[in-house]
């Protein structure tokens, strides 16, 4: 998925576009408003709720915006160009790799967002990139790992406890009534 090995390059991306008017009936570029009348009067494309499902995910660069359509020379609608990454490390690569290339993603009419080809990839200096985020992604998925073994663990323990309190409860009353009687 990272490697293309048609192109000989790793880490590409595919190019995508969202739309949004001036009037904010229909906004596509949101991950989560669509506009007021979205669903109603407007929908968005497939591709547009896939990139808006990716940029959620952290795995998109928005490239810029441009207008799309002009009616008497004002723009009525305007879509933003992005490239989409399969995972966020590739995202990450590809941003931090390019800047040090002294490369960029092109324009947002089309979107350049190909993979490294070897001879670029070597060049990249990893130790300068801050994978802090990609690492922190890491830990969460190990966290719920961890959470979802020692839940059980833990209750199965609780249980055992609250049923050990239950039988020393009731030897302490058992002894209780026991020396009630005696006196």
């Amino acid at each position: 998925k990272q490697f293309d090995p048609n192109n000989m390059t790793i880490f590409k991306g595919n190019p995508a576009t969202c739309s949004k008017d001036i009037a904010g009936v229909k906004n596509c570029c949101r991950q989560y408003d669509n506009g007021w009348l979205e669903g109603i009067v407007v929908k968005c494309e497939d591709d547009e709720l896939q990139l808006a499902q990716a940029k959620a995910v952290g795995k998109t660069v928005m490239v810029g915006e441009y207008c799309a359509n002009k009616v008497l020379g004002v723009c009525t609608t305007h879509h933003q160009g992005h490239c989409i990454f399969p995972s966020k490390l590739s995202r990450i690569v590809q941003v931090a790799g390019k800047a040090q290339l002294g490369k960029n993603f092109g324009e947002p009419e089309s979107p350049m967002c190909e993979g490294f080809h070897p001879d670029d990839f070597k060049k990249i200096d990893f130790s300068k990139i801050d994978f802090s985020e990609f690492y922190q992604d890491i830990k969460t998925k190990q966290d719920v790992k961890l959470a979802n073994v020692v839940n059980p663990i833990m209750q199965q323990k609780a249980e055992g406890l609250k049923a050990k309190l239950r039988v020393d409860a009731q030897k302490t009353k058992e002894r209780a009534d026991e020396l009630r009687i005696r006196k």
